[in-house]
């Protein structure tokens, strides 16, 4: 018991040393949802001290404290062929094929 005091002890007077961090985040895909979930996140995680570099397809509309933000909109430019890249299933094995030998 005398150890585990001793360690919540030095946890508490360690946190006293923390600092921020900084922290990419890379969103590739060019679609809302992935970034917009993370952007909450990343704005609180800002506010906490920490700096932040974001780089996705779609710019910050106001900056933000702490949040360094790089636009790539040359995403969108390909999103034809990303979106072909998803529907062909190469490498994949038929199920239709192996239902109809049964």
């Amino acid at each position: 018991m005398l150890v585990l005091r001793s360690i919540l002890l030095v946890v508490a007077l360690l946190s006293v040393l923390l600092e921020g961090a900084r922290i990419l985040g890379v969103f590739p895909i060019p679609s809302h949802s992935h970034y917009y979930h993370a952007l909450p996140y990343i704005k609180k995680l800002a506010s906490l001290g920490h700096e932040i570099t974001s780089v996705s397809p779609f710019p910050l509309k106001e900056p933000v404290a702490n949040i360094h933000d790089i636009p790539v909109p040359e995403l969108f430019e390909n999103i034809e062929e990303i979106v072909g890249n998803l529907k062909n299933r190469k490498g994949t094995w038929n199920e239709f094929e192996y239902i109809s030998l049964i």
